[in-house]
């Protein structure tokens, strides 16, 4: 993992997940910020990617939050009914 990189205060923490078991750190930077950005392009297997969007599903809909997919394997969760732009231009690259 490429553990969270915490940017600018007023952004969201990105986790790079490698495996399912990067799914306590996606769950504990969307507990602790409200918001994180989900990277899932350097999973090592398409079932694991499966398996961390439906954890981040189940954590978005306990905390009454929402996931936006930014790109095929990049995903925003969020507390508020967030969109933004620039994750959308950073990750289409």
């Amino acid at each position: 993992m490429t553990a969270m990189r915490p940017l600018d205060p007023d952004e969201s923490d990105i986790v790079v997940a490698r495996t399912y078991n990067d799914a306590r750190a996606i769950g504990e930077a969307f507990r602790e910020r409200g918001q994180v950005v989900m990277d899932l392009r350097s999973l090592d297997t398409e079932t694991d990617g499966r398996r961390l969007l439906d954890f981040a599903a189940g954590a978005t809909f306990a905390l009454r939050g929402s996931i936006e997919k930014i790109t095929e394997k990049v995903f925003f969760l969020s507390l508020d009914r967030f969109s933004s732009p620039e994750l959308r231009r950073r990750y289409s690259r």
